[in-house]
């Protein structure tokens, strides 16, 4: 009789938008999630229209892919960047990050690059870079140069999305030239690299963006931007505002996720598709 006055209590708190966060926990306690899914038919938005914060958490966890697909488009349109790391706890994060993952880890194990990809920070995801790294190669950049120890992450990824990318060794207290290192996927020379993206970690690493400039300009791009792994906004713009040599600055927080569902399933189907990623025993 207990068991069937909450049920009564949680289904009649589905009915209300107010109480969805109520009805939607008894029900999981209950272990009746069948109300759960047919109230996401009927929409994740409130009467009023606003999409209902509850709701789309449940979509989440209990929608289909299609119906995950269409909340987190409207989710980030409306609000724009998000807490990525929430959504990752959810199957629909879990089972495509864990296809890139397999394959990402293989292909840096056969080029001597660190395996594993991080979190952004604390409160970071692996999607945020995924969808960074995915949107700074369809810029088009003659080379990408990862900076070990600093901005190695990303330029790892662009390497394994098929950006043309090398590395670079340099330490704090050096007093000469960087090294390039022989790992990644290419360690042919640089050829008429006129649009170089340069992948760092913050401007005040030992790898600084002033130190690097005599070795860049060896290379005689055209142009030279940067893409940053640690959110320094002010000291950042100050740096490139004054800059003569540097042009753009990415900063992986602020690159939009407007395409973040299209950008993640399609390096879902890179990973499967191209059979020199497979596991390596």
């Amino acid at each position: 009789m207990i068991r069937q006055g909450f049920h009564g209590l949680a289904l009649e708190a589905m009915q209300d938008d107010a109480n969805l966060y109520e009805g939607i926990q008894l029900l999981e306690e209950i272990g009746d999630i069948e109300p759960i899914r047919a109230r996401i038919n009927q929409g994740y938005r409130m009467n009023i229209g606003e999409l209902n914060y509850d709701l789309a958490f449940a979509t989440l966890h209990y929608g289909t892919d299609q119906q995950i697909e269409v909340m987190i488009k409207d989710w980030l349109k409306e609000r724009g960047q998000t807490n990525l790391a929430e959504f990752e706890e959810t199957r629909y994060f879990k089972e495509r990050l864990s296809i890139i993952n397999d394959s990402f880890n293989a292909f840096a194990k056969a080029h001597g690059l660190p395996e594993a990809l991080p979190d952004m920070d604390a409160g970071g995801a692996q999607s945020s870079l995924i969808n960074a790294a995915t949107e700074l190669k369809k810029k088009k950049y003659d080379v990408a140069i990862g900076i070990l120890n600093s901005g190695v992450y990303v330029a790892e990824l662009l390497d394994y999305l098929g950006q043309n990318t090398r590395y670079v060794e340099w330490h704090r207290h050096w007093t000469r030239q960087p090294i390039w290192k022989h790992i990644g996927s290419n360690d042919e020379p640089i050829e008429n690299a006129q649009r170089i993206l340069l992948c760092e970690q913050d401007i005040h690493t030992g790898a600084t963006m002033d130190n690097l400039e005599p070795f860049l300009r060896e290379l005689q791009p055209e142009q030279v931007d940067a893409t940053f792994w640690i959110d320094m906004h002010n000291k950042v713009k100050h740096f490139f505002d004054g800059s003569e040599f540097y042009g753009d600055a990415y900063m992986l927080r602020d690159i939009p996720t407007d395409n973040l569902i299209e950008n993640l399933n399609a390096a879902v189907a890179y990973a499967k598709q191209d059979k020199t990623r497979e596991l390596i025993a």
